[in-house]
């Protein structure tokens, strides 16, 4: 039976907890310092799993700590990233769960004595949790010390970006490869950038993941850096010319991840609203013709 606690009662019940676990896992957007120092205090000798969001907002913000990530790093903890994260979970020996509003912060554990009120709920995990969890953690990207290296070089060289909004992300070449994509329907554009719906829902979504309503250059940036557009890049790689629309479906639906499946139709509409996204932001990454009368998308030469 799960019951809900304060933000600063579970993270005593979890202290307590983790000095005699075998595995931690702990999925944040947020991570600071202070937070770190506690669980590395604990001198715990289970194993440890890291996921934060990691956006380049995040850190000039002050919400995620590099520093803090090398900490963990440095003691054999393995972290990753997932940029379009938001939830906030800690696993304990993959059967004890907590789960709630409480980030991985001095505020979200009220480690200092003050901080967000925050509720959490205890759950018992059963194997279809434990699957999830996973697969979180097997498609998201790892954090390694020389990328860290990378980013914090990136920050003293555009020292001008502090005061920008805070929907800023590193570069493209920045970002580590992917090993693996699980796909939701969620990953995709959800309307057309020529003919935009007025639907709050699907600006909302649109906003969140392409910055729509930005500027071109920006709406861009988010595009080439999104999921789905990374997740066609490697599947391009592995093609000689390109993929004609219905193979590309296809391949999309057997990786598509939703409960329940999606329709193929519905597949088809999100892939076109993808495809014109990419004809009007992808700029010279992606080349889309329509030989044989059948549409087709390819890397360009270029990319």
């Amino acid at each position: 039976m799960s019951r809900l606690i304060f933000g600063d009662t579970f993270w005593n019940t979890f202290k307590n907890a983790a000095l005699k676990a075998n595995s931690l896992e702990i999925v944040s957007a947020y991570i600071t310092e202070p937070a770190v120092d506690e669980l590395l205090k604990l001198k715990t000798k289970a194993e440890i799993k890291i996921i934060c969001r990691f956006r380049l907002a995040d850190v000039i913000s002050g919400a995620t700590s590099i520093s803090a990530l090398r900490k963990l790093i440095a003691t054999g903890t393995r972290c990753f990233f997932e940029q379009t994260l938001h939830a906030k979970l800690y696993v304990i020996d993959e059967v004890q769960a907590f789960i709630g509003s409480s980030n991985f912060t001095t505020s979200g554990l009220k480690i200092s004595g003050y901080g967000n009120l925050e509720l959490m709920t205890r759950c018992h995990l059963v194997e279809q949790d434990r699957n999830l969890i996973s697969s979180l953690f097997e498609n998201s990207s790892e954090i390694t010390l020389s990328f860290l290296d990378k980013c914090e070089l990136y920050i003293a060289d555009n020292s001008d970006i502090a005061g920008e909004k805070n929907d800023l992300d590193w570069p493209i070449e920045y970002m580590p490869l992917q090993k693996s994509f699980q796909l939701f329907i969620a990953d995709f554009p959800w309307s057309n950038p020529y003919d935009f719906i007025e639907d709050e829902e699907v600006f909302s979504h649109d906003r969140d993941l392409f910055s729509i309503g930005e500027s071109s250059e920006k709406i861009s940036e988010k595009l080439l850096n999104s999921k789905v557009v990374k997740w066609l890049v490697e599947e391009l790689k592995n093609t000689n010319d390109g993929l004609y629309f219905g193979e590309l479906s296809s391949i999309i639906h057997s990786k598509i991840s939703d409960n329940p499946a999606p329709y193929r139709k519905e597949i088809k509409d999100y892939q076109a609203n993808l495809y014109l996204f990419i004809k009007a932001y992808g700029g010279n990454r992606f080349v889309i013709d329509t030989p044989n009368y059948s549409q087709r998308i390819r890397l360009s030469r270029s990319s």
